[in-house]
């Protein structure tokens, strides 16, 4: 019966990360992306699966994976996470800016983000990397309570509507999603 549950689990965990990252059709300003994005990522879990599924063996000595991809690869979704609040800012119209887009504007995003980011990914460090303590655990809490302010701390000096507050905190979970999986990449032990 447990693994049934596990299974039902994991159906669910998927559907929801494919049903997340369809929304990105929304940038695209088309509602009819969205089922497309929903099918792109659909095939692309399902291609994961399959090929994971083909060489899940457990009674195989399994030779590690090399480090040069995991680096590569990691700093790939690093960069993307620190790029993608740019191309949003600068390509859609996803987060409305006040007044005409600048220099200063896209250099805000970058500096925000890198700011967010460095919260965000000290505090995965303490929580993940270092033997938390107590203080450890604290440290890392409040850094992810102050950074998850900062989205929605900058939209609302110029923009309080749900649209705004709301697509800037989408973005956001963008952002951590690729900066957590480039950091485990980058900091993997095989």
């Amino acid at each position: 019966m447990q693994e049934k549950w596990f299974s039902i689990k994991q159906v669910i965990t998927i559907a929801l990360f494919i049903a997340l990252l369809s929304i990105i059709g929304v940038i695209s300003g088309k509602l009819w992306m969205i089922p497309i994005y929903a099918l792109f990522f659909t095939l692309v879990v399902a291609l994961v699966i399959y090929l994971i599924r083909g060489k899940q063996r457990h009674f195989e000595i399994v030779k590690p994976p090399n480090p040069i991809y995991s680096k590569v690869f990691g700093s790939i979704l690093s960069l993307a996470a620190i790029l993608t609040p740019l191309l949003v800012v600068w390509r859609t119209s996803l987060i409305p800016l006040p007044g005409q887009l600048s220099i200063l504007a896209l250099l805000l995003a970058v500096v925000f983000t890198l700011v967010f980011l460095g919260m965000i990914v000290a505090a995965v460090y303490l929580l993940q990397y270092r033997k938390p303590t107590q203080v450890h655990k604290i440290a890392a809490y409040a850094l992810i309570v102050v950074a998850s302010a900062i989205p929605g701390i900058i939209v609302s000096t110029y923009n309080r509507t749900t649209n705004g507050i709301g697509s800037v905190y989408y973005v956001a979970m963008i952002i951590v999603f690729l900066a957590n999986s480039g950091l485990n990449l980058l900091l993997r032990k095989d």
